[in-house]
């Protein structure tokens, strides 16, 4: 032992309690906290420099503790010392004790205080469930809202574009300066207490109550490419080999893309019906050698794979089409059956409709007609023998390929948007207007709920929800201006909102490493491995870190207190 710093006053029954000690940066002095009200400084041989009065508690008693000092740190050139109390407030001082500013705003007691690396900014942290920036002169830039506990810590990313808050509600989140959540860090099963980057700022650790340490590569963030279009995006796609991407747009076009948002090649729809002519839905053939899509103007038009020919343009139902994925990824978007030999197309008129293509005509075969309303989606089962619909009629019918109905699935209060088969085939999911997803069984026995509601899941109405390739987790997209992945016990995995706007699709990749969004806003984004939040969170590991480990990760853990 080097030295004893003594000299804070000790509360009643001898419960003095210092909660916070940090060096200066020149490591020169020591800057404690304590639940007796002060902030102190000292030098390195334990004398005491100066006291940092908090004079303001007279009127507090927060949770039976005393009003008291929770945090204390330096400003990064030293010259300055904020702390934080459970008055409610922070405090910015000079370095010789005068107080300069008072951050008012938080409704509970500030847990933790942090300079941004210019030291022109300063983010609290609070038992009110937000963190709040703040510029020097006291005055509040954003509030972070999205945790339903106390916020313990919040700290900024070393290169400064991001805040990292951990939480009494488990979790912790990433933001953006704007405030928007980038991604929710979920897989403590106690109180999150803790994080801190590793110096190169690649590796974030998070610390928690359940007595683990979690090691999560920063490297893998969300890094986006972008599709910028002029017209809200109703759908978007990638091409069987990964390699390309497809939207359709309200512009009255088809856009086809490569992964780093180059447009190779824009398909005109030429609608007749009116100024707003939109592209419902537009997808490859499974071996990518054609591009399928249609319109408001009722035309099914079929593509070579490159999108620089029009194979036909041919009316398939009286009234306007919905195309839909015939095939074993089971999104919302048109398609050719597996073997390129057949489209399923659902419409306007309450039909779904499965057609033979023989490379220059289309025949029908089956007309699928029970639905009392438009019929939004149909997908044919993994083993080609049966094929389910999604009606705006609340339900989803599964049909033989003779047209006769097998099972209704009943429970949903409003319009079903989407219906899907599980990669194996033994289980439906379906996404509803009325705010929640539902998976079933192929009896029509539900199996389970997802979300509804602002704790649970969405708010709006869900456009979309899809399995992943190995049937492990499930992606929806909703007009509540997010995406969601969630795991099939209906756990929250991961909440994207990346625009303000609605989310009109998600889908993976064929290999599953990639989700790629359409908003409706003009922009379709790709979420690219191994940058993608999904392999960031399902590559997150358990670390026990060393004592010197912990150091070096500057790892601290107090409780307040």
């Amino acid at each position: 032992m080097v030295n004893t710093l003594r000299g804070h006053d000790c509360v009643r029954n001898g419960q003095c309690q210092v909660n916070s000690a940090v060096f200066s940066p020149d490591g020169q002095t020591i800057l404690t906290a304590s639940r007796d009200k002060t902030a102190k400084l000292w030098d390195n041989d334990g004398n005491l420099i100066t006291t940092l009065n908090q004079d303001s508690c007279w009127h507090v008693h927060i949770k039976d503790y005393h009003c008291g000092l929770t945090s204390a740190v330096f400003s990064p050139d030293g010259t300055k010392i904020i702390t934080t109390s459970k008055d409610k407030t922070a405090k910015l001082w000079e370095h010789n004790g005068e107080l300069i500013h008072i951050f008012n705003g938080h409704s509970d007691w500030v847990n933790s205080a942090l300079f941004s690396q210019d030291g022109d900014q300063i983010l609290t942290a609070s038992e009110d469930g937000t963190a709040k920036l703040w510029n020097k002169d006291g005055n509040l830039i954003k509030t972070l809202k999205g945790h339903s506990e106390a916020v313990k810590k919040a700290l900024f990313s070393p290169d400064g574009n991001h805040i990292i808050t951990v939480s009494d509600d488990n979790t912790a989140k990433i933001w953006d300066l704007d405030g928007k959540v980038i991604a929710k860090l979920i897989g403590h099963q106690l109180s999150v207490t803790t994080a801190a980057f590793a110096p190169h700022g690649d590796k974030l650790i998070t610390a928690s109550d359940d007595s683990t340490v979690k090691l999560w590569d920063i490297t893998q963030q969300p890094v986006n490419s972008s599709f910028r279009h002029s017209a809200s995006v109703n759908s978007a796609v990638f091409s069987p080999d990964g390699t390309k991407i497809l939207t359709a747009t309200t512009d009255k076009n088809a856009y086809l893309w490569d992964l780093n948002g180059k447009l190779l090649k824009q398909l005109p729809h030429g609608c007749d019906v009116s100024n707003h002519c939109s592209v419902k839905t537009a997808a490859f053939s499974p071996n990518g050698n054609y591009i399928i899509t249609t319109s408001d103007d009722g035309k099914t038009r079929l593509w070579n794979g490159k999108g620089d020919r029009l194979i036909m343009a041919i009316n398939l139902h009286d009234h306007y089409n919905n195309l839909t994925i015939f095939g074993r990824s089971g999104a919302k978007f048109a398609s050719f059956s597996q073997d390129d030999q057949q489209i399923l197309t659902t419409s306007y008129d309450q039909t779904a409709k499965l057609w033979n293509f023989s490379g220059s005509e289309l025949i029908e075969i089956s007309e699928y007609k029970g639905h009392k309303g438009v019929v939004n989606s149909a997908v044919l089962s993994p083993n080609g023998q049966q094929i389910l619909t999604a009606s705006k009629d609340k339900l989803a019918q599964l049909w033989n390929l003779n047209g006769e109905i097998i099972t209704n699935f009943k429970g949903h209060q409003d319009a079903v948007n989407s219906a899907v088969f599980s990669p194996d085939g033994k289980t439906i999911l379906t996404a509803s207007a009325d705010h929640t997803i539902k998976l079933w069984d192929l009896n029509g026995n539900l199996i389970r709920t997802f979300g509804g509601g602002r704790e649970k899941g969405h708010m709006f109405d869900v456009n979309s929800a899809v399995f992943s390739p190995d049937g492990k987790t499930i992606l929806s997209a909703s007009e509540d201006k997010t995406a969601r992945l969630w795991d099939l016990n209906g756990r929250l995995i991961l909440v994207m909102r990346d625009h303000n706007a609605a989310v009109n699709s998600a889908v993976f990749s064929p290999d599953g490493t990639k989700i790629l969004t359409a908003f409706s806003n003009g922009t379709a984004r790709v979420w690219l491995k191994p940058e993608d939040i999904y392999e960031w969170l399902q590559t997150a590991k358990i670390y026990q870190l060393s004592p010197g480990d912990r150091k070096v990760f500057g790892l601290e853990h107090s409780d307040p207190r």
